[in-house]
Protein backbone atom coordinates (compact mmCIF):
# COMPACT_ATOMS: atom_id res chain seq x y z
CA UNK A 1 0.00 0.00 0.00
CA UNK A 2 1.37 3.45 -0.82
CA UNK A 3 2.00 5.44 1.95
CA UNK A 4 0.16 8.79 2.07
CA UNK A 5 2.39 11.72 0.95
CA UNK A 6 1.16 14.76 3.43
CA UNK A 7 3.45 17.44 1.74
CA UNK A 8 1.86 16.63 -1.87
CA UNK A 9 -1.20 19.07 -1.25
CA UNK A 10 1.21 22.20 -0.34
CA UNK A 11 2.22 22.95 -4.35
CA UNK A 12 4.68 25.86 -2.69
CA UNK A 13 6.79 23.83 -0.30
CA UNK A 14 9.52 24.56 -2.48
CA UNK A 15 9.10 27.57 -3.48
CA UNK A 16 10.15 31.12 -2.48
CA UNK A 17 6.82 32.35 -1.00
CA UNK A 18 6.77 29.50 0.99
CA UNK A 19 10.25 29.98 2.89
CA UNK A 20 9.56 33.68 3.09
CA UNK A 21 6.45 32.64 4.81
CA UNK A 22 8.33 30.45 6.99
CA UNK A 23 11.14 32.61 7.64
CA UNK A 24 8.33 34.91 9.00
CA UNK A 25 6.64 32.63 11.37
CA UNK A 26 10.29 31.83 12.59
CA UNK A 27 10.74 35.90 13.07
CA UNK A 28 7.47 36.00 15.21
CA UNK A 29 8.67 32.86 17.07
CA UNK A 30 11.70 34.90 17.51
CA UNK A 31 10.19 37.93 19.22
CA UNK A 32 8.43 35.66 21.96
CA UNK A 33 11.42 35.83 23.26
CA UNK A 34 12.58 39.69 22.93
CA UNK A 35 11.52 40.49 26.28
CA UNK A 36 13.90 37.75 27.90
CA UNK A 37 16.95 38.86 25.75
CA UNK A 38 16.26 42.83 26.51
CA UNK A 39 16.09 41.63 29.86
CA UNK A 40 18.93 39.75 29.65
CA UNK A 41 20.70 42.80 28.01
CA UNK A 42 20.02 45.34 30.40
CA UNK A 43 21.27 42.98 32.97
CA UNK A 44 24.02 42.29 31.16
CA UNK A 45 24.81 46.00 31.10
CA UNK A 46 24.17 47.13 34.79
CA UNK A 47 24.99 44.60 37.08
CA UNK A 48 28.99 43.28 36.15
CA UNK A 49 29.49 47.12 36.58
CA UNK A 50 27.27 47.61 39.85
CA UNK A 51 28.42 44.69 41.12
CA UNK A 52 32.21 45.31 40.12
CA UNK A 53 32.74 48.66 41.92
CA UNK A 54 30.68 47.36 44.96
CA UNK A 55 33.42 44.69 45.31
CA UNK A 56 35.90 46.60 45.17
CA UNK A 57 34.82 49.48 47.59
CA UNK A 58 34.54 45.84 49.73
CA UNK A 59 37.88 45.00 48.88
CA UNK A 60 39.69 47.92 49.99
CA UNK A 61 37.74 48.57 52.86
CA UNK A 62 38.47 45.09 53.80
CA UNK A 63 41.92 45.38 53.39
CA UNK A 64 42.36 48.84 54.86
CA UNK A 65 44.00 49.82 51.37
CA UNK A 66 43.39 53.64 50.07
CA UNK A 67 41.25 52.86 46.61
CA UNK A 68 42.82 54.04 43.68
CA UNK A 69 41.93 56.93 41.57
CA UNK A 70 39.64 55.86 38.69
CA UNK A 71 41.24 56.12 35.45
CA UNK A 72 44.45 55.32 37.08
CA UNK A 73 46.93 52.30 35.95
CA UNK A 74 46.12 50.02 39.32
CA UNK A 75 42.76 51.11 39.00
CA UNK A 76 42.09 49.84 35.45
CA UNK A 77 44.29 46.74 36.41
CA UNK A 78 41.91 46.13 39.53
CA UNK A 79 38.63 47.12 37.70
CA UNK A 80 39.30 44.41 35.24
CA UNK A 81 40.33 41.50 37.41
CA UNK A 82 37.22 41.90 39.59
CA UNK A 83 35.00 42.37 36.65
CA UNK A 84 36.49 39.41 35.07
CA UNK A 85 35.50 37.21 38.44
CA UNK A 86 31.88 38.42 38.59
CA UNK A 87 30.85 37.87 34.56
CA UNK A 88 32.09 34.39 35.63
CA UNK A 89 30.05 34.35 38.46
CA UNK A 90 26.82 35.69 36.77
CA UNK A 91 27.91 33.70 33.98
CA UNK A 92 27.47 30.52 36.53
CA UNK A 93 24.45 32.22 37.88
CA UNK A 94 22.60 32.20 34.52
CA UNK A 95 23.43 28.63 33.77
CA UNK A 96 21.74 27.51 37.26
CA UNK A 97 18.85 29.74 36.10
CA UNK A 98 18.27 28.84 32.99
CA UNK A 99 18.00 24.98 34.11
CA UNK A 100 16.06 25.89 37.21
CA UNK A 101 13.26 27.99 34.97
CA UNK A 102 13.54 25.41 32.54
CA UNK A 103 9.03 24.03 31.67
CA UNK A 104 8.20 20.59 33.12
CA UNK A 105 8.23 18.09 30.07
CA UNK A 106 5.38 15.51 29.67
CA UNK A 107 7.27 13.19 31.56
CA UNK A 108 7.28 15.57 34.73
CA UNK A 109 3.99 15.84 34.67
CA UNK A 110 2.97 12.45 34.53
CA UNK A 111 5.87 11.48 37.31
CA UNK A 112 8.20 9.30 35.59
CA UNK A 113 11.33 9.56 33.77
CA UNK A 114 12.52 9.71 30.40
CA UNK A 115 13.31 6.12 30.79
CA UNK A 116 10.18 4.61 31.74
CA UNK A 117 9.05 1.77 29.73
CA UNK A 118 5.37 1.58 28.37
CA UNK A 119 4.54 -0.68 30.72
CA UNK A 120 5.14 1.68 33.99
CA UNK A 121 3.93 4.59 31.96
CA UNK A 122 0.25 2.96 31.25
CA UNK A 123 0.22 2.36 35.24
CA UNK A 124 1.52 5.58 35.92
CA UNK A 125 -1.47 7.39 34.27
CA UNK A 126 -3.85 5.32 35.54
CA UNK A 127 -2.85 5.77 39.12
CA UNK A 128 -2.56 9.98 38.35
CA UNK A 129 -5.56 9.74 36.30
CA UNK A 130 -7.58 8.24 38.83
CA UNK A 131 -6.52 10.88 41.36
CA UNK A 132 -7.38 14.40 38.84
CA UNK A 133 -9.96 12.65 36.95
CA UNK A 134 -12.93 15.41 36.70
CA UNK A 135 -15.50 12.72 38.13
CA UNK A 136 -13.94 12.96 41.29
CA UNK A 137 -14.04 15.87 43.68
CA UNK A 138 -11.05 17.14 44.84
CA UNK A 139 -10.68 19.63 48.04
CA UNK A 140 -7.39 20.18 46.54
CA UNK A 141 -8.14 21.76 43.92
CA UNK A 142 -10.93 23.90 42.28
CA UNK A 143 -12.78 22.07 39.79
CA UNK A 144 -11.96 24.05 36.88
CA UNK A 145 -8.22 23.62 37.80
CA UNK A 146 -8.53 20.03 38.17
CA UNK A 147 -10.15 19.37 34.66
CA UNK A 148 -6.94 21.21 32.36
CA UNK A 149 -4.97 19.29 35.05
CA UNK A 150 -6.56 16.30 33.69
CA UNK A 151 -6.36 17.44 29.98
CA UNK A 152 -2.81 18.08 30.14
CA UNK A 153 -2.04 14.65 31.48
CA UNK A 154 -4.24 12.79 29.09
CA UNK A 155 -2.55 15.51 26.25
CA UNK A 156 1.15 14.29 27.96
CA UNK A 157 0.03 10.19 27.74
CA UNK A 158 -1.54 10.45 24.32
CA UNK A 159 1.46 11.34 22.60
CA UNK A 160 4.19 9.31 25.01
CA UNK A 161 1.98 5.88 24.35
CA UNK A 162 2.39 6.28 21.06
CA UNK A 163 6.42 5.27 19.93
CA UNK A 164 6.58 7.52 17.14
CA UNK A 165 5.12 10.62 18.54
CA UNK A 166 7.51 9.81 21.72
CA UNK A 167 10.51 9.62 19.71
CA UNK A 168 9.58 12.78 18.38
CA UNK A 169 8.72 14.35 21.42
CA UNK A 170 11.99 14.05 23.18
CA UNK A 171 13.70 15.27 20.03
CA UNK A 172 11.21 18.51 18.93
CA UNK A 173 9.80 18.91 22.58
CA UNK A 174 6.35 20.78 21.73
CA UNK A 175 6.85 21.43 18.33
CA UNK A 176 5.24 17.85 17.80
CA UNK A 177 2.09 19.58 18.46
CA UNK A 178 1.85 21.77 15.79
CA UNK A 179 2.11 19.29 13.54
CA UNK A 180 -0.94 18.11 13.05
CA UNK A 181 -0.73 16.49 9.71
CA UNK A 182 2.48 13.97 10.71
CA UNK A 183 1.91 10.54 11.93
CA UNK A 184 5.61 9.06 10.49
CA UNK A 185 8.95 9.69 11.74
CA UNK A 186 9.49 11.48 8.46
CA UNK A 187 7.27 13.60 8.63
CA UNK A 188 8.68 14.69 12.30
CA UNK A 189 11.93 14.91 10.49
CA UNK A 190 10.85 17.28 7.82
CA UNK A 191 8.41 19.37 10.06
CA UNK A 192 12.01 19.63 12.15
CA UNK A 193 14.18 20.87 9.58
CA UNK A 194 12.04 23.54 8.57
CA UNK A 195 12.20 25.00 12.04
CA UNK A 196 15.50 24.13 12.25
CA UNK A 197 16.82 26.14 9.23
CA UNK A 198 14.44 28.58 9.73
CA UNK A 199 15.87 29.80 13.51
CA UNK A 200 19.36 29.75 12.16
CA UNK A 201 18.28 31.99 8.95
CA UNK A 202 16.68 34.03 11.06
CA UNK A 203 19.22 34.25 13.93
CA UNK A 204 22.35 35.14 11.06
CA UNK A 205 19.83 37.79 9.78
CA UNK A 206 19.60 39.56 12.67
CA UNK A 207 23.57 39.37 13.50
CA UNK A 208 24.26 40.55 10.40
CA UNK A 209 21.78 43.53 10.55
CA UNK A 210 23.27 44.28 14.51
CA UNK A 211 26.60 44.52 12.82
CA UNK A 212 25.79 46.50 10.05
CA UNK A 213 23.91 48.82 12.79
CA UNK A 214 27.14 49.21 14.41
CA UNK A 215 25.64 47.13 17.72
CA UNK A 216 26.98 44.50 19.42
CA UNK A 217 30.68 44.95 16.95
CA UNK A 218 32.73 43.42 19.61
CA UNK A 219 33.54 39.54 18.63
CA UNK A 220 31.38 39.68 15.80
CA UNK A 221 33.62 37.02 14.57
CA UNK A 222 33.32 34.60 17.47
CA UNK A 223 29.31 34.87 17.34
CA UNK A 224 29.14 33.93 14.10
CA UNK A 225 31.63 30.63 14.56
CA UNK A 226 29.77 30.25 17.96
CA UNK A 227 26.26 30.41 16.15
CA UNK A 228 27.90 28.04 13.27
CA UNK A 229 28.92 25.31 16.13
CA UNK A 230 25.29 25.55 17.52
CA UNK A 231 24.17 24.62 14.47
CA UNK A 232 26.35 21.61 14.35
CA UNK A 233 25.96 20.38 18.09
CA UNK A 234 22.25 20.74 17.97
CA UNK A 235 22.01 19.39 14.59
CA UNK A 236 23.89 16.39 15.81
CA UNK A 237 21.55 15.98 18.68
CA UNK A 238 18.34 16.87 16.84
CA UNK A 239 18.88 14.36 14.26
CA UNK A 240 21.15 11.68 14.68
CA UNK A 241 21.84 10.01 18.31
CA UNK A 242 22.66 12.56 21.07
CA UNK A 243 25.86 12.66 21.96
CA UNK A 244 24.84 14.61 24.94
CA UNK A 245 22.58 11.85 26.19
CA UNK A 246 24.98 11.54 29.39
CA UNK A 247 24.30 14.73 30.92
CA UNK A 248 20.66 16.05 32.36
CA UNK A 249 19.83 12.60 31.93
CA UNK A 250 16.41 13.44 33.28
CA UNK A 251 15.28 16.25 30.68
CA UNK A 252 14.43 15.09 27.00
CA UNK A 253 16.66 16.23 24.22
CA UNK A 254 14.52 19.20 23.21
CA UNK A 255 14.90 20.55 27.02
CA UNK A 256 19.15 20.56 26.85
CA UNK A 257 18.86 22.00 23.59
CA UNK A 258 16.66 24.71 24.91
CA UNK A 259 18.85 24.71 27.37
CA UNK A 260 22.17 24.87 25.37
CA UNK A 261 20.85 28.09 23.49
CA UNK A 262 20.26 30.24 26.09
CA UNK A 263 23.16 29.54 27.80
CA UNK A 264 25.19 30.42 24.10
CA UNK A 265 23.07 33.47 23.64
CA UNK A 266 23.60 34.40 26.85
CA UNK A 267 27.59 34.14 26.27
CA UNK A 268 26.69 36.30 23.53
CA UNK A 269 25.47 38.72 25.72
CA UNK A 270 28.41 38.83 27.92
CA UNK A 271 30.82 38.94 25.08
CA UNK A 272 29.45 41.92 23.39
CA UNK A 273 29.02 43.93 26.82
CA UNK A 274 31.40 42.68 29.27
CA UNK A 275 34.33 41.21 26.22
CA UNK A 276 35.78 45.52 25.89
CA UNK A 277 36.39 45.77 29.73
CA UNK A 278 37.59 42.19 30.18
CA UNK A 279 39.85 41.90 26.47
CA UNK A 280 39.67 45.76 25.54
CA UNK A 281 41.28 46.12 21.87
CA UNK A 282 44.35 48.46 21.03
CA UNK A 283 42.38 50.49 18.80
CA UNK A 284 44.24 54.29 18.44
CA UNK A 285 41.69 57.05 17.90
CA UNK A 286 41.53 58.24 14.48
CA UNK A 287 42.36 62.13 15.12
CA UNK A 288 45.92 60.54 17.79
CA UNK A 289 46.74 58.65 14.73
CA UNK A 290 46.78 61.38 12.29
CA UNK A 291 49.05 63.44 14.69
CA UNK A 292 51.54 60.79 14.97
CA UNK A 293 51.48 60.37 10.88
CA UNK A 294 51.83 63.96 11.04
CA UNK A 295 54.49 64.34 13.34
CA UNK A 296 56.24 61.40 11.63
CA UNK A 297 56.64 63.66 8.13
CA UNK A 298 57.66 66.59 9.68
CA UNK A 299 60.72 64.72 11.74
CA UNK A 300 61.55 63.09 8.63
CA UNK A 301 61.21 66.30 6.46
CA UNK A 302 63.61 68.20 9.15
CA UNK A 303 66.17 65.56 8.92
CA UNK A 304 66.35 65.05 5.23
CA UNK A 305 66.72 69.15 5.06
CA UNK A 306 69.32 68.81 7.84
CA UNK A 307 71.37 65.92 5.33
CA UNK A 308 71.12 67.58 2.27
CA UNK A 309 72.79 70.74 4.02
CA UNK A 310 75.29 68.75 5.75
CA UNK A 311 76.18 67.04 1.93
CA UNK A 312 76.63 70.29 0.30
CA UNK A 313 78.00 72.19 3.34
CA UNK A 314 81.84 72.11 1.55
CA UNK A 315 81.14 73.74 -1.93
CA UNK A 316 79.26 76.85 0.17
CA UNK A 317 81.08 79.78 -1.49
CA UNK A 318 83.09 78.39 -3.92
CA UNK A 319 81.57 79.36 -7.06
CA UNK A 320 84.21 76.97 -9.30
CA UNK A 321 83.32 73.69 -7.53
CA UNK A 322 79.52 74.80 -7.43
CA UNK A 323 79.50 74.68 -11.66
CA UNK A 324 81.78 71.44 -11.60
CA UNK A 325 78.85 70.01 -9.53
CA UNK A 326 76.10 71.54 -11.00
CA UNK A 327 77.81 69.87 -14.59
CA UNK A 328 78.06 66.27 -13.13
CA UNK A 329 74.61 66.52 -11.64
CA UNK A 330 73.19 67.61 -15.23
CA UNK A 331 75.48 64.52 -16.87
CA UNK A 332 74.32 61.85 -14.49
CA UNK A 333 70.41 63.28 -15.02
CA UNK A 334 71.09 62.19 -18.43
CA UNK A 335 72.93 59.34 -18.24
CA UNK A 336 69.96 57.90 -15.79
CA UNK A 337 67.52 59.22 -18.20
CA UNK A 338 69.02 57.43 -21.08
CA UNK A 339 69.18 54.27 -19.07
CA UNK A 340 65.56 54.05 -18.19
CA UNK A 341 64.68 54.98 -21.80
CA UNK A 342 67.09 52.94 -24.09
CA UNK A 343 67.41 49.54 -24.14
CA UNK A 344 70.68 49.10 -26.18
CA UNK A 345 72.15 52.53 -23.35
CA UNK A 346 70.80 49.96 -20.60
CA UNK A 347 72.61 47.00 -22.15
CA UNK A 348 76.25 49.03 -21.47
CA UNK A 349 75.33 49.10 -17.89
CA UNK A 350 75.10 45.33 -17.52
CA UNK A 351 78.98 44.79 -18.61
Amino acid sequence: MKRKQYYSNNAGYLTLSYWASQLEQEFDGLSDMDFTLLQNIVLWNVIPNFATKTVMWFYYRFRGKTPPTENSPRYRQDYSFFYTLVVVGYLLFTFVQVVYDLPPNLYTKLGVTVYTPDAELKAAYRKISLKYHPDKVSEEFAPDVQHNMYLGMRKAYDVLKDPTRRAAYDKLGDAVFDCTHCTTERDYILHALQHYSMYYISTGLMFLASNFLGRAHYGSFARFVGLLLLASIEGAMRFRTDPTSFVFTEYTTADRVVMLRQIVFCFFIALSTAGPVVFPEKIKPVRQAIQEVSAMVELLGKEAAASFQSVFEPFKGDAEAQRDLQRKMEKLAVELRLRDTDPEYRNLYKY
